[in-house]
C-alpha cells in the first residue's frame, strides 16, 4: 500500500512539474469532485493566472480518444511460413516427474485462516489494481496534456521555422534581385562606358587623322613652295606718275597650275629713272638742233642782208 502511494505522489510530482499547464498558477472555475483533475483552458486571468477546469479523468479521457488515435501505419512485413514441428528435431519428450508426498489433512482453523488470507491478497490486489489502474489513467492523461502539448509545440516551431524560411527565401529572392538588378545597372554602365569611349577613340582618330591630313598638305604646300616656280605676271597699272605708279598684278605658276600671288604694287621712283634721263638726252640734242637751225636761220639773214646792200 506505501509502495502505490509513494508511486502516486512520484507521478502527481511528475505531472506538476514537467506540465504546468495542469497545476501550478492556474485559477479553477468550477468545483471539482473527488478524484477530479485540473485542465488548463489557455484563458487568461488577468495577467497572472490561467483559468483551469476540474474534470472527471475517465470523461476526459474518452474526449481524447481521437487525440490519441493517430493515423493508420504502413503494412507490416509478411511472416515466414511456419511449419509443422518434428518430433525428436524441432521437440522432446519430458522426463517423468518423481513421485510427491502424501498430502496431510488441514483442520477447518487453518482453512478459515488462508482463506482469509487469500481474501485479503485478493482485496489488496485489487486495491493496488485499482489505484495502478487510476494511477494509469492519471499518467495516461497527463502523458496527453504533454503530448499535445509537444505537439502544439512542434506545430508552433513547424509554423515559425516555415515562415522564417518564407521570409529568408523572401530575403535571399530580394537579394538576387538586388543584384540582378545591380548587376545590369553595371553592365548597362559598362556598355555605356564602352560606347562612349569608343565613340571618343574613334572622335580622337578622326582628329588625328584630320590633323595628319593638314599636316600632309601642309608638307604637300611647303614642297611646292620650295620647287621652282614658273610665273607669269601680269600688271594692271591706274596711276603712273613721274616717281609713282600704282597697279594691281597677279602671279600665275604655270608648273603648278595655281595662283601663288595677288596684290597691288605700288613703285616711288627716287632719283630720274632712264627713260627720263633718255627723254632729257633726246630734248637736250632737240634743242642743240634747234639753236644751230636758228644759227643758219641769222645767217642766211645775215647773207641776205648783205646780198642785198650790194645790190643797192
Amino acid at each position: 500500500m506505501q509502495k502505490i502511494l509513494i508511486s502516486l505522489c512520484f507521478v502527481l510530482s511528475f505531472v506538476t512539474l514537467s506540465y504546468g499547464e495542469i497545476l501550478g498558477n492556474v485559477k479553477d472555475d468550477n468545483n471539482g469532485n473527488k478524484g477530479y483533475i485540473l485542465i488548463n483552458t489557455g484563458e487568461l486571468n488577468g495577467k497572472q493566472n490561467d483559468i483551469g477546469t476540474w474534470l472527471d479523468p475517465e470523461d476526459w479521457i474518452k474526449d481524447y480518444n481521437d487525440i490519441l488515435k493517430g493515423d493508420k501505419g504502413l503494412d507490416g512485413l509478411n511472416g515466414l511460413d511456419g511449419h509443422t514441428p518434428i518430433k525428436g528435431v524441432d521437440y522432446f519428450d519430458g522426463v517423468d516427474g518423481k513421485n510427491g508426498l502424501d498430502g496431510k489433512d488441514i483442520d477447518s482453523i487453518t482453512v478459515d485462516r488462508l482463506d482469509n488470507q487469500d481474501n485479503i491478497l485478493q482485496d489488496n490486489i485489487n486495491t493496488e489494481t485499482k489505484q495502478r489502474k487510476d494511477t494509469d489513467k492519471i499518467e495516461k492523461k497527463a502523458r496527453i496534456i504533454g503530448d499535445k502539448k509537444l505537439q502544439n509545440n512542434i506545430d508552433n516551431e513547424k509554423i515559425n521555422r516555415e515562415l522564417a524560411d518564407a521570409l529568408a527565401q523572401e530575403d535571399i529572392a530580394k537579394e538576387q534581385f538586388d543584384r540582378i538588378k545591380l548587376g545590369n545597372e553595371l553592365q548597362n554602365n559598362i556598355n555605356n562606358e564602352t560606347v562612349i569611349r569608343k565613340n571618343a577613340d574613334n572622335q580622337l582618330q578622326t582628329n588625328i587623322n584630320n590633323v595628319n591630313s593638314r599636316v600632309d598638305d601642309v608638307d604637300k604646300k611647303l614642297n611646292s613652295l620650295a620647287e621652282t616656280q614658273i610665273n607669269i605676271d601680269a600688271e594692271l597699272q591706274f596711276i603712273r606718275e613721274k616717281n609713282l605708279t600704282v597697279g594691281l598684278y597677279n602671279k600665275f605658276d604655270v608648273k603648278h597650275c595655281r595662283v601663288p600671288e595677288v596684290g597691288v604694287r605700288v613703285v616711288i621712283g627716287i632719283g630720274k629713272s632712264w627713260t627720263e634721263r633718255e627723254i632729257d638726252k633726246l630734248k637736250l640734242e632737240n634743242l642743240k638742233r634747234q639753236d644751230e637751225e636758228l644759227n643758219i636761220k641769222s645767217r642766211i639773214a645775215e647773207l641776205e642782208a648783205k646780198v642785198n646792200y650790194f645790190n643797192k
